[in-house]
């Protein structure tokens, strides 16, 4: 045993970690009287490994939520009657992904059968379902059939660019700009290509939240921070919420965290009451100059 560990490398490859060597070890047989799990020199040894190469804590990107949500107003993205298909899917995504925090396999779930979707006669409202088929990372009752909820935002500002950032009316355009090429019930589906109107991936879902992000820095004239993931939106759209004074209900709800305490302890920050936490996510960045 002494000699074994003595020809290991002390520091774990990119490729591997201390959960693996932890893992190779339980499969091995005993020695001197005892598993090699269990054994001291072992133990010893993977301690040591851990400090030499702790593990790493991925962190999501710090980018710019109000820079995005202003790229959002203006072209390519809008006017809505005149864009592209390419570029209205990519808004519908990303307004959707920040103001439901939702995971992307739960937004690749959302349908458009009737079941599915529901509007407000006054299409003010409207509420999303997943298909009956979709299975939640966490399988409880919780979080199965968990909808999405959307408000219509109009609420008025000095630039008049809030309603250009209403999901609800860029939904709306969405289904009705893919109803004749729509092959799927599935919400988002392929804009272009041989797969035109089929059920969109996960993979490329992620690639359409993450291009809108990365378009608005470059039209900004901004460099895209690196590492940007679709499941940032998560985050962002958390922490903005309960900087914006929405209540814990309000993102813990939306965002279907394991539960209320973990959720307070990663946001723990002061609150102040609101009742639509939409419209605090998308707040225009002039009025967080005001405050």
């Amino acid at each position: 045993m002494p000699h074994g560990l003595t020809n290991t490398p002390p520091e774990p490859q990119e490729a591997e970690g201390t959960g693996a060597r932890g893992g190779a070890r339980g499969g091995l047989g005993g020695v001197d009287g005892a598993t090699v799990g269990c054994h001291r020199l072992v133990s010893l040894f993977l301690r040591g490994a851990l400090r030499l190469r702790p593990p790493r804590t991925l962190r999501a990107p710090a980018w710019d939520l109000p820079l995005v949500l202003e790229a959002m107003s203006l072209p390519p993205f809008e006017p809505l009657t005149q864009v592209g298909l390419k570029w209205l899917s990519m808004k519908v995504a990303f307004l959707l992904a920040i103001t439901s925090a939702k995971r992307v396999g739960e937004l690749q779930a959302l349908s458009v059968a009737e079941t599915c979707l529901r509007w407000n006669p006054d299409g003010s409202r409207v509420v999303l379902w997943p298909n009956v088929a979709f299975l939640p990372k966490v399988l409880s009752r919780t979080h199965l059939n968990q909808p999405i909820r959307l408000a219509r935002f109009d609420s008025p500002s000095e630039e008049g660019r809030s309603k250009l950032l209403c999901p609800v009316r860029a939904l709306r355009a969405y289904i009705a700009a893919t109803a004749g090429i729509r092959q799927s019930e599935q919400l988002f589906m392929c804009h272009g290509g041989p797969n035109r109107g089929c059920a969109l991936s996960k993979q490329r879902l992620s690639h359409w939240v993450v291009d809108a992000i990365t378009h608005a820095y470059g039209a900004s004239g901004r460099p895209p921070p690196s590492g940007v993931r679709c499941h940032s939106t998560r985050s962002v759209a958390t922490s903005w919420a309960a900087l914006r004074g929405v209540p814990l209900e309000g993102y813990l709800c939306c965002s279907i965290m394991g539960n209320a305490w973990h959720f307070h302890k990663v946001l723990s920050c002061q609150r102040r009451r609101t009742t639509v936490p939409m419209a605090a996510v998308l707040r225009p960045s002039s009025a967080d100059s005001k405050e």
